[in-house]
């Protein structure tokens, strides 16, 4: 499927700050949600990997009609290292949705990121998309199902995950630092593909939490 520059009445483009405010409006009245800024910023422009984001703005209206984006995260696949995304917070506001038939505004955000950031940048690109943005990726964007996900849950009574008559000592973690480098290389070989868990990554969300909790 060709990638148009846009469609009739939309300007699409990457990621800038001055749309920040509109694409965070355009979030929460999908999601019925109430998500700030400032974990929008954290999440996104925040993201030591850098940013992964498609927009589409309503030409006369200036809002954000749509919105597709990755999180990108560095890992580790076998013997190779790069950048996989984590799709998340695919979007169409509802007023500017086509139906399956043609390819409608998601379909050429989808692309479009695809085409800019996909093609010979990330690794690959995952996610956990729901049934009708399935229904369309599989059509147009050439989704693929590679394992279904199960959802385990275990009753806090049970016994102690690490066994033992006492609980294992734990601490309050203000900053990951060498030690989990350390321990990354350690466990690393026995991981066949995966998130690249050293202090890089792992103060990222960190840095999130004491913002938060201040």
């Amino acid at each position: 499927l060709e990638v148009p520059a846009t469609l009739a009445g939309f300007t699409i483009r990457r990621y800038e700050p001055v749309v920040e405010s509109k694409i965070l409006a355009t979030f929460n009245r999908v999601f019925r949600a109430s998500r700030t800024l400032e974990h929008w910023r954290w999440e996104f422009p925040g993201n030591p990997e850098g940013m992964q984001v498609m927009v589409a703005i309503h030409d006369a209206t200036g809002e954000v009609a749509g919105h597709y984006a990755g999180v990108p995260r560095r890992i580790k696949c076998r013997d190779a290292t790069g950048i996989a995304a984590d799709s998340v917070d695919s979007m169409v506001d509802p007023r500017f949705r086509a139906g399956l038939r043609r390819p409608g505004l998601f379909v050429i955000l989808g692309l479009r990121w695809f085409r800019d950031f996909g093609s010979g940048g990330n690794l690959f690109a995952h996610g956990l998309p729901n049934e009708s943005a399935v229904r369309v990726g599989g059509v147009f964007l050439t989704y693929q199902t590679v394992h279904s996900q199960l959802a385990l849950e275990k009753p806090l009574a049970a016994a102690r995950a690490l066994g033992g008559p006492a609980p294992p000592a734990v601490s309050e973690v203000t900053r990951f630092d060498g030690r989990f480098d350390a321990l990354w290389q350690r466990v690393a070989p026995e991981i066949a593909i995966g998130t690249i868990r050293d202090s890089r990554y792992l103060n990222w969300p960190l840095a999130h939490h004491t913002a938060v909790s201040d």
